[in-house]
């Protein structure tokens, strides 16, 4: 049966002693089991330690506390924030790439920075200042076709490589943080690559969000970029799977 009245939205009352109500939530948060006295008396206990030892300050111990929360609050939104920011220029990236280049999440989860010849990579001509992509040909799944080229080459027009450049220059440090070190393209604050669960996630999350979701309900994985630029272009050259299937790397099956 579903509640017919909204429940009360509940005032949060200050505290005893100093009239506070950011004293009244700072306790609450510090309280086990609901024991609140005890949780006061080591606020306030606390509150003693910090006027007896800070007596020349000038100031109330309340105030000390305060400024110090406000500090501690402050540092670590301006610690998440860039973190959140990195988080979100990777997926841009991801999506901006795979609307491009539509390759196996393995192939993308492969990918390093910098020049590699025996591995997917990509990289930055310093003459045009655009992104390529390279990929030798037994990194795809169907390398035995004689179609595939020994290395298969993609260069990234401005719009996108100047996003690639925002994303490699600034937020893939940020998300490695200080402990790992990474040549890989795309990256976690975990992992030294994406594992195919957070990629297809990157996907799904996106497109829920921000997609068109009478193409696919719950969003559109990396599998489905595939079909769609095979389907677009079969509508446009009917029975040419052949073409389309280089389009993909992929066999014509």
């Amino acid at each position: 049966e579903m509640r017919k009245t909204k429940p009360k939205k509940r005032i949060l009352l200050p505290d005893p002693k100093f009239h506070d109500s950011l004293v009244t939530r700072f306790v609450n948060n510090l309280m086990l089991q609901g024991k609140k006295s005890i949780a006061y008396a080591i606020f306030y206990d606390s509150m003693d330690m910090i006027g007896e030892k800070m007596k020349d300050s000038g100031k109330a111990p309340v105030e000390i506390w305060q400024k110090a929360l406000e500090d501690v609050t402050i540092g670590r939104q301006e610690k998440l924030f860039p973190y959140h920011k990195a988080i979100l220029m990777r997926n841009i990236c991801i999506i901006n790439c795979l609307s491009y280049i539509p390759l196996r999440s393995r192939n993308w989860r492969d990918m390093r920075v910098g020049f590699h010849p025996n591995a997917e990579c990509i990289f930055k001509d310093e003459k045009t200042n655009l992104y390529e992509l390279s990929i030798p040909k037994h990194c795809f799944k169907n390398f035995n076709q004689l179609d595939i080229p020994d290395r298969f080459v993609y260069k990234f027009p401005k719009n996108v490589s100047l996003i690639i450049d925002d994303y490699i220059n600034y937020a893939r440090s940020v998300i490695l943080g200080d402990d790992l070190i990474s040549d890989y393209f795309l990256v976690t604050s975990k992992k030294i690559k994406l594992d195919t669960n957070t990629f297809t996630s990157i996907n799904q999350t996106f497109f829920t969000k921000y997609g068109n979701q009478d193409l696919k309900v719950g969003g559109i994985a990396v599998h489905f970029f595939r079909d769609i630029v095979a389907t677009t272009f079969l509508k446009k050259f009917p029975s040419a799977y052949h073409h389309a299937a280089l389009l993909l790397m992929d066999s014509e099956q």
